[in-house]
């Protein structure tokens, strides 16, 4: 997405409190130890890599247990760097001279039924779209495709590239975001329409129930339309180490903007020491296409130290994507994992709402145990026309 900034000997360097509506001025590049992003151009010669702006020499690139070579890699693939483990580090930057990747794709398998009218093709039980899908590829190969979450927990589509690496081929994988959970039957689906099925000869890592709301990196095998899996990986940004970047879409943001999520799997907490770059702190909205370079807080806060805003799209999808609400909880359904409510905003009466509570809901003040009968107001996002709740918080006014 961004192209190598390469920055003037004569920068001045300012200091600035990036938790106002203000851009700060742009910093030196500093690469981070640590980034999840899409490539932007890529060297086989001397093995480099510019990944959201940032170069990197790489020593390995890898998926799963595959080793690729640095030619195979196009622009648009998401590829997550770090520093390769006991490795010189350069005394100035403190950076280290060598680096691994790993591609990060969020489907690879067959293609098919590729359509070049409306530019359509399935993959995986999944039907997604991208216009700008390479001619050569034809239906039956096997490919790799990297995407961002779209406001339907669907699949915006970024780079579709083909490979014929035996130790590739017949390796099925895709991630996306559970709902319709069904722990009884053992099935979900990932967005709105790809049906998975599990049992208990399953792997899921780490060893924890599922939940809707979870974002997941599942490998199987796709069969009457249902992809059976085989391994199921819980993914989440909670265990970040510090000096990460990640790349991704805000898929809803606080009210009062001190908390954003990233593509459905992630909060970020912004104070007074978040940095906004290329951008206002106003522009931190749903939809919005970002950097962020976060860290661990003492209390297991991601703390948003750079926001850093990408070339946005402006896609309308995400224009009625959050709602707020506030009133009576008359049924707390546990089970289900749901309440209703009479909802009302701002003074305007809402109507009954049911309101789903999932893996990524916050509790400020009460607990979920607490919910029958209370007064609560409520900030979430709509999903297949389903309210999710972000953050549920007792009022005490």
């Amino acid at each position: 997405m961004k192209k190598l900034t390469l920055v003037s000997a004569l920068t001045l360097v300012l200091s600035a409190c990036g938790g106002s509506n203000s851009s700060t001025p742009a910093q030196p590049d500093v690469a981070p130890k640590t980034i999840t992003g899409t490539i932007d151009s890529v060297d086989p010669q001397h093995r480099s890599l510019v990944v959201n702006g940032h170069q990197y020499t790489v020593e390995q690139v890898s998926y799963s247990s595959a080793n690729i070579e640095l030619s195979a890699l196009q622009p648009n693939m998401m590829i997550r760097i770090a520093p390769n483990t006991g490795v010189q580090r350069d005394s100035a930057s403190g950076q280290a001279d060598t680096f691994s990747a790993q591609l990060e794709p969020t489907m690879t398998g067959v293609i098919s039924y590729i359509n070049p009218t409306d530019h359509t093709f399935r993959i995986n039980g999944a039907t997604l779209t991208f216009a700008k899908l390479n001619p050569e590829i034809k239906n039956g190969d096997w490919v790799m495709v990297s995407s961002l979450p779209t406001a339907d927990a669907g699949y915006k589509v970024l780079s579709v590239v083909k490979f014929d690496d035996p130790d590739l081929v017949g390796h099925v994988e895709i991630e996306g975001r559970i709902n319709s959970l069904d722990a009884n039957n053992g099935t979900f689906k990932l967005g709105a329409g790809i049906t998975v099925n599990y049992d208990n000869g399953t792997f899921i890592k780490p060893h924890q129930p599922l939940e809707n709301g979870q974002w997941v990196e599942i490998e199987g095998q796709l069969a009457n339309n249902v992809f059976a899996a085989s391994e199921i990986e819980i993914e989440s940004y909670d265990n970040l180490d510090d000096d990460n970047e990640i790349e991704g879409i805000v898929t809803w943001v606080a009210g009062d903007k001190t908390q954003f999520e990233l593509n459905y799997r992630g909060m970020f907490t912004v104070d007074a020491h978040t940095r906004f770059e290329d951008g206002h702190k106003g522009l931190l909205v749903a939809g919005a296409e970002v950097e962020v370079t976060a860290q661990s807080s003492t209390s297991h806060e991601l703390l948003a130290r750079v926001v850093e805003f990408d070339e946005q799209d402006h896609d309308s999808n995400w224009n009625d994507h959050e709602f707020e609400c506030d009133g009576l909880v008359t049924l707390h359904d546990n089970e289900q994992r749901t309440i209703t409510m009479e909802c009302s905003d701002d003074g305007v009466n809402l109507g009954e709402k049911i309101i789903y509570i999932d893996a990524n809901t916050r509790f400020e003040h009460i607990q979920e145990s607490e919910l029958q009968g209370a007064y609560i107001e409520v900030e979430g996002i709509m999903l297949n026309q389903q309210y999710v709740a972000r953050e549920i918080e007792r009022d005490i006014d």
